[in-house]
């Protein structure tokens, strides 16, 4: 990987720190197992659970974004000068009569 490709890596990945993260840990363990993943299953269950775990937050952010995408998109085809979160204050019952 170019010197450039790895900047543009580490400055996309400062947006997402929990990916960031997992993007690390994942790395240490290739650089070096540790005495708690001495066999080949327990270092794939690791991998396995940094993975599953990077995937899970991918797809909560995409989520997230989209909710905020299409909000925003629904606010700007609002009318203006409507407001729509003002809470009903009504009690919704019938009136019990007249006030003189």
């Amino acid at each position: 990987m170019a010197r450039r490709e790895a900047d543009d890596l580490d400055r996309r990945l400062q947006k997402f720190p929990e990916a960031r993260a997992r993007v690390l840990e994942l790395v240490e363990m290739m650089e070096d197992c540790g005495d708690d993943l001495v066999r080949a299953d327990a270092a794939e269950r690791k991998a396995r659970e940094i993975l599953r775990e990077l995937g899970n937050e991918a797809l909560h952010g995409w989520a997230t974004r989209q909710i905020e995408k299409a909000t925003a998109e629904h606010r700007e085809q609002d009318e203006p000068g409507v407001l729509r979160t003002k809470k009903n204050d009504s009690g919704g019952g019938r009136p019990t009569g007249s006030s003189k």
